[in-house]
């Protein structure tokens, strides 16, 4: 079974006591979870309203190239 390996005592309900061949997780394992990718969370934020804002003026642009006598419109009616 996929718990064969783990030791259960019912010494804390719903617990399992240990698990053999598993390593303890110490260190910064949990302490990483949530933290910011770089300086703080601010400079996340900054980061990815950078990016939403590339996004948003290349779909503008392409918004733009697709209306009726867009560039690309021009070039779908070329090939037409």
């Amino acid at each position: 079974t996929a718990l064969s390996n783990a030791t259960w005592t019912n010494a804390r309900a719903g617990y399992l006591d240990n698990i053999n061949g598993h390593t303890a997780q110490t260190g910064d394992n949990y302490a990483r979870l949530g933290a910011p990718a770089g300086a703080s969370i601010a400079a996340d934020i900054a980061e990815n309203q950078s990016d939403l804002n590339t996004i948003l003026g290349d779909t503008n642009e392409l918004q733009t190239d697709w209306t009726d006598g867009g560039r690309l419109d021009l070039l779908i009616d070329a090939i037409k």
